[in-house]
């Protein structure tokens, strides 16, 4: 059987609590009944995460297999990386490529140059899809 470092377990509960803290429930809430938390599980010498999806405390695996708990710490933080990136929208994406930051201020003001130069490589039509649209049901007629 694995040992568990403390300092490990202690890690990934924490890391637990930050998803649970992503997914809308207070801070130090322990729901362990109610659908949408996320808890671990403990079984053959491993751990695993999984969310509670019934009222009787019935779960799910999110992360499948029962893993070493340096192994789920690192899966953990790939999970966590990718609900940051799936938040993240294309606006926002545009913002901070312009600029700004997730609020709309201005981080720095650009240069004369750095603005003509963008405003250069802007597309003439910004949203492709409307005008890929247009020409398609143009050609319809």
């Amino acid at each position: 059987m694995y040992e568990h470092s403390e300092l490990t377990i202690m890690e990934i509960n924490r890391k637990v609590d930050l998803l649970n803290r992503l997914s809308g429930f207070p801070d130090g809430f322990n729901g362990s009944c109610t659908p949408g938390f996320f808890r671990t599980l403990s079984d053959y010498g491993g751990i695993k995460l999984v969310r509670v999806i019934t009222y009787t405390g019935g779960v799910r695996a999110v992360i499948q297999g029962y893993q070493h708990p340096d192994v789920l710490l690192t899966k953990l933080d790939g999970f966590i990386a990718g609900w940051h990136e799936g938040k993240m929208t294309l606006e926002e994406y545009k913002n901070i490529a312009d600029g700004y930051n997730d609020r709309g201020n201005l981080i720095s003001a650009p240069s004369e140059d750095e603005a003509a130069e963008r405003k250069f490589l802007r597309p003439i039509n910004p949203d492709p899809i409307k005008a890929l649209a247009k020409t398609l049901r143009g050609g319809k007629k």
